[in-house]
């Protein structure tokens, strides 16, 4: 578990993270609570989500975890608004969610690239970041082929149509 920070850098202040109920999402909005900000986890699955929440508390913080699916942008909007009216305020917005395949990343085929990266944060990015109090603070994370190493520098994934030699 994080440990408090006598710092408490981060008091008074709300931050949403999408995909907040594991992995990096979770780190970042425990990192946060540490650092005495309260903190709103947002994601598909309610119960990694209520942990992450109870973790959160422990710190002393206002913790909230919201259901919601990151590509329904209605759904976003609605969970953001109620942010908003439940803390009164958004500070921080981290867009962490993303939809995931577990293979090498030269095994991710170009419709699940887009699926993966190209197409997880739109909604959640857009609805979220215009109520980031006025654009304060917002970032976007991707984790995409973490399975494997990262592919030589200059090249870039999904590949790009081979051409005709004619």
């Amino acid at each position: 578990m994080t440990a408090p920070s006598p710092l408490k850098e981060f008091a008074g202040t709300v931050a949403l993270v999408t995909g907040g109920g594991s992995g990096i999402g979770r780190a970042i909005a425990l990192r946060y609570a540490a650092g005495g900000g309260d903190v709103v986890v947002l994601g598909r699955r309610p119960e990694p989500l209520a942990e992450t929440a109870r973790l959160a508390e422990e710190f002393g913080v206002r913790a909230q975890a919201v259901s919601c699916d990151v590509r329904d942008a209605d759904a976003v909007t609605a969970a953001v608004d109620g942010v908003v009216a439940e803390h009164g305020r958004l500070d921080a917005l981290v867009n962490n969610a993303a939809g995931n395949f577990v293979v090498p990343a030269e095994d991710l085929s170009p419709g699940g690239w887009r699926a993966v990266v190209d197409d997880r944060p739109p909604a959640a990015r857009r609805r979220t970041s215009r109520r980031a109090a006025g654009g304060r603070s917002s970032t976007s994370c991707s984790t995409a082929a973490s399975t494997a190493p990262a592919p030589p520098a200059g090249t870039c994934w999904p590949p790009a149509p081979a051409r005709s030699s004619t």
